[in-house]
């Protein structure tokens, strides 16, 4: 019986890397006290959830659950809308048998909530001067959008199904942040600029969201 699925999570995911990211991994166990997890415990780019807490995350709509869960479908034991197929693999003991049924209002609330975090996150990092990770948050903003705007209207996504989409939004964002800074500018100044080429097309993706998400 496996006691742990290791899986991996965050930019490496998704291909959209570089010199800074980090290798982040997420790990769904039976027992946060198995001997075999201490090695991880103190891995601050490793997160550790029981079966029981990453169902909890999937019924309150965890925006990292269900990326988790469809990024990595075959590793899982999947009820709910989708009936197992052959490309499955089906645990024999159904240790990592997990449910999801969307809720729009949950998904609508988790969505926006995320996404106004990582716009304001944007904002504030680069007047702290943190311009990497200020533009890293707000790709965070278009990466979460155009995925869930898919969970929204099919109640499915694949994540290398927005490759294309992704790459060039992070790479005019993340990769070339730079063209953004100028010394006549203040730090303010500098992510204006930015929201400023970038805002009508945020804008959109939140309106098209919303259209598959309508507020009840």
């Amino acid at each position: 019986m496996k006691k742990y699925l290791k899986l991996l999570w965050g930019s490496k995911l998704y291909g959209l890397t570089n010199k800074q990211s980090d290798e982040d991994y997420v790990i769904i166990c039976v027992d946060k006290n198995d001997p075999e997890l201490e090695k991880y415990k103190n891995d601050p780019n490793i997160e550790i959830f029981t079966t029981s807490e990453f169902q909890e995350k999937l019924n309150d709509h965890d925006l990292k659950a269900i990326e988790i869960l469809f990024a990595h479908f075959g590793k899982f034991s999947f009820t709910g809308y989708y009936e197992p197929t052959n490309n499955i693999d089906v645990s024999e003991d159904y240790t990592f048998a997990f449910y999801f049924k969307l809720d729009k209002n949950k998904l609508r609330s988790s969505v926006s909530k995320v996404v106004s975090n990582a716009y304001v996150k944007s904002k504030k990092k680069f007047i702290d001067g943190e311009y990497y990770i200020g533009a890293k948050s707000y790709y965070h903003c278009f990466r979460i959008l155009t995925m869930f705007i898919s969970v929204a209207k099919h109640e499915y996504f694949k994540p290398d199904a927005y490759q294309e989409d992704l790459d060039f939004i992070y790479n005019r964002i993340v990769l070339n942040y730079n063209k953004y800074l100028d010394d006549s500018l203040s730090p303010l100044e500098s992510w204006k600029n930015m929201d400023n080429e970038y805002n009508v097309y945020l804008k959109s993706l939140q309106h098209t969201f919303k259209l598959y998400c309508p507020k009840k």
